[in-house]
């Protein structure tokens, strides 16, 4: 019981629990794109046919967003951080 209890109030479950759904979300993923959805005999629309040249403007722009985010977010706790340490002072 102390043991459930200890791994219910740890940080890591809810991460750990979130990072092997995605790991299992992705292997169906990919078992479905190689094995299922070759035996379905069926024509994308033609809206849904793109380039490759298309596909990887799209990924830039979303890995440069992702990139901007991080980077926004980052600089945001430093500056935080770095005000809240200069109001700590030495008392005497």
């Amino acid at each position: 019981m102390k043991f459930l209890k200890k791994i219910r109030n740890s940080i890591w479950v809810i991460p750990i629990f979130y990072c092997s759904m995605a790991v299992a979300l992705a292997l169906i993923v990919v078992y479905v794109d190689m094995k299922v959805l070759p035996r379905l005999n069926f024509e994308l629309p033609f809206f849904l046919a793109t380039k490759v040249d298309f596909a990887k403007e799209i990924l830039g722009s979303i890995s440069g967003a992702l990139l901007t985010m991080t980077t926004i977010t980052f600089s945001t706790i430093m500056v935080m951080l770095t005000t809240y340490s200069s109001q700590f002072s030495p008392r005497y």
